[in-house]
């Protein structure tokens, strides 16, 4: 890929589903450290692609039902259109 070339950021988004019970409360519990419950999901276009009984896509970035992410990693650039993302057989859900 060169410099002039355009494209679309690729984000993934890590959110911890016990949102920090699993890293207090684990040594305790099971007699094993665990640092989280992991979630993530994908963001590009302005969306946010996630699973949970099913694909969703919604526009809230960062303000799915798993909470604030904790960690945001840069996966890179796609060259691939917004139509090839966001397929329309998709629910877009609104939260």
């Amino acid at each position: 890929m060169t410099q002039d070339t355009v494209g679309e950021r690729v984000y993934l988004y890590v959110y911890d589903l016990s949102r920090g019970l699993a890293r207090s409360l684990s040594q305790n519990l099971i007699g094993q450290q665990i640092d989280g419950i992991w979630h993530t999901s994908v963001v590009c276009y302005g969306y946010e692609f996630y699973y949970g009984q099913g694909i969703f896509v919604t526009d809230r970035v960062g303000q799915t039902q798993y909470g604030t992410p904790v960690e945001v990693k840069d996966m890179g650039v796609t060259e691939l259109p917004q139509e090839v993302n966001a397929p329309s057989h998709l629910r877009l859900e609104w939260c």
